[in-house]
């Protein structure tokens, strides 16, 4: 059965960099905001040039610490990190795999399975 719209192109995953700090803080703080909104105290954050550049260090950490975003249609529309577990030491866990930290996904394509996506990397 044919549909009358054609598919919608999927995002692409590539890694991230220290460039696209201003972009994730963006996302970060947006979908924090619209998802815990006044369910918690911490609601309402907002976009500081600290936190760029906390997320730019961030993204620009080296193994085992990873990053990637997703972009559709030339915009970046989530991200999601992965590193060592803060409870143990990182470097015998190189032979497993790293628990993810982050994964967040911008407010206007949370209903489009971007997360399904994550899981097939």
């Amino acid at each position: 059965m044919e549909h009358a719209h054609p598919r919608k192109p999927w995002p692409t995953i590539r890694s991230a960099a220290a460039v696209d700090a201003e972009v994730v803080t963006r996302i970060y703080i947006d979908s924090w905001n619209a998802g815990f909104g006044e369910l918690i105290e911490q609601s309402n954050r907002i976009v500081t040039s600290e936190l760029v550049e906390r997320w730019r260090g961030d993204l620009a950490k080296s193994a085992p610490h990873r990053w990637w975003v997703a972009e559709h249609t030339g915009k970046v529309v989530g991200f999601v990190g992965i590193g060592p577990s803060r409870a143990f030491n990182w470097q015998r866990q190189l032979s497993f795999p790293m628990p993810m930290w982050a994964i967040w996904i911008r407010v206007q394509n949370w209903r489009v399975h971007l997360d399904a996506i994550w899981l097939q990397r």
